[in-house]
Protein backbone atom coordinates (compact mmCIF):
# COMPACT_ATOMS: atom_id res chain seq x y z
CA UNK A 1 0.00 0.00 0.00
CA UNK A 2 1.39 3.37 -0.98
CA UNK A 3 1.72 6.25 1.42
CA UNK A 4 -0.51 9.26 0.61
CA UNK A 5 2.48 11.56 1.06
CA UNK A 6 4.64 9.68 -1.44
CA UNK A 7 1.76 9.60 -3.94
CA UNK A 8 1.27 13.35 -3.50
CA UNK A 9 5.01 13.92 -3.98
CA UNK A 10 5.04 11.83 -7.15
CA UNK A 11 2.08 13.76 -8.54
CA UNK A 12 3.92 17.01 -7.82
CA UNK A 13 7.09 15.79 -9.54
CA UNK A 14 5.11 14.65 -12.58
CA UNK A 15 3.14 17.91 -12.79
CA UNK A 16 6.33 20.01 -12.74
CA UNK A 17 7.96 17.92 -15.45
CA UNK A 18 10.83 16.67 -13.29
CA UNK A 19 9.98 13.02 -13.91
CA UNK A 20 10.04 13.60 -17.68
CA UNK A 21 13.33 15.51 -17.40
CA UNK A 22 14.86 12.70 -15.35
CA UNK A 23 13.74 10.08 -17.88
CA UNK A 24 15.17 12.23 -20.69
CA UNK A 25 18.48 12.51 -18.83
CA UNK A 26 18.69 8.75 -18.31
CA UNK A 27 17.80 8.10 -21.95
CA UNK A 28 20.50 10.54 -23.08
CA UNK A 29 23.07 8.85 -20.85
CA UNK A 30 22.12 5.45 -22.28
CA UNK A 31 22.32 6.71 -25.87
CA UNK A 32 25.55 8.68 -25.55
CA UNK A 33 27.29 7.01 -22.63
CA UNK A 34 28.83 8.87 -19.76
CA UNK A 35 30.20 12.26 -20.76
CA UNK A 36 33.95 12.78 -20.79
CA UNK A 37 33.49 16.09 -18.96
CA UNK A 38 31.58 16.98 -15.84
CA UNK A 39 28.57 14.71 -15.25
CA UNK A 40 26.76 17.39 -13.25
CA UNK A 41 27.15 19.95 -16.03
CA UNK A 42 25.92 17.44 -18.62
CA UNK A 43 22.93 16.62 -16.40
CA UNK A 44 22.09 20.28 -15.85
CA UNK A 45 22.21 21.00 -19.59
CA UNK A 46 19.95 18.03 -20.39
CA UNK A 47 17.41 18.91 -17.70
CA UNK A 48 17.45 22.56 -18.77
CA UNK A 49 16.86 21.46 -22.37
CA UNK A 50 13.96 19.32 -21.21
CA UNK A 51 12.45 22.32 -19.39
CA UNK A 52 12.77 24.51 -22.47
CA UNK A 53 11.16 21.81 -24.61
CA UNK A 54 8.25 21.49 -22.16
CA UNK A 55 7.67 25.26 -22.20
CA UNK A 56 7.71 25.30 -26.01
CA UNK A 57 5.20 22.45 -26.14
CA UNK A 58 2.95 24.40 -23.78
CA UNK A 59 3.19 27.51 -25.96
CA UNK A 60 2.47 25.45 -29.08
CA UNK A 61 -0.64 23.93 -27.47
CA UNK A 62 -1.80 27.38 -26.32
CA UNK A 63 -1.32 28.82 -29.81
CA UNK A 64 -3.22 25.94 -31.39
CA UNK A 65 -6.07 26.42 -28.94
CA UNK A 66 -6.09 30.17 -29.57
CA UNK A 67 -6.07 29.66 -33.35
CA UNK A 68 -8.86 27.09 -33.24
CA UNK A 69 -11.01 29.41 -31.11
CA UNK A 70 -10.44 32.21 -33.63
CA UNK A 71 -11.57 29.98 -36.48
CA UNK A 72 -14.84 29.29 -34.65
CA UNK A 73 -15.39 33.03 -34.09
CA UNK A 74 -15.18 33.78 -37.83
Amino acid sequence: MEDKGSNKALNFLESTGLVQAYKYLLTSLCEHGLPTGDLYEFSALKINGSEIRKKMEGKTKANKAKNSSRSFAN
